[in-house]
């Protein structure tokens, strides 16, 4: 499943496969991708910087889930895009905050954006 959209001055592109999820952002020349798979693997790629870590399994399946879902309602016009950037918004900053917070000499923070 392959889903896209625009949003001021933004493009998202989503990805989903299987057993994981791939979400692109893209803004001027900045761009930032994350992928998250059901057994809690993620890789965070912000133009030149990368982390790579394991997050709970329950919790990448529900960020998937939830995306998913999100994806289906879409595609019958029961939601806006809006309220998927805003679950992907989300779900970033979860995944940079989990990740600072088991990782405290990294401070990844500076580059997320809103």
């Amino acid at each position: 499943m392959y889903y896209e959209t625009m949003r001021i001055g933004s493009k998202y592109s989503i990805s989903k496969g299987e057993d994981s999820i791939t979400i692109v952002r893209m803004m001027h020349d900045y761009f930032e991708k994350v992928y998250i798979n059901k057994d809690g693997h993620v890789n965070i790629t912000m133009n030149r910087f990368s982390v790579r870590f394991s997050y709970p399994r329950h919790l990448s399946m529900m960020s998937i889930g939830e995306i998913s879902e999100i994806l289906e309602y879409e595609g019958k016009r029961y939601m806006r895009d809006s309220m998927l950037i805003e679950r992907i918004n989300r779900m970033l900053y979860d995944l940079i905050k989990y990740y600072h917070t088991n990782n405290p000499s990294y401070d990844i923070a500076n580059y997320i954006t809103p």
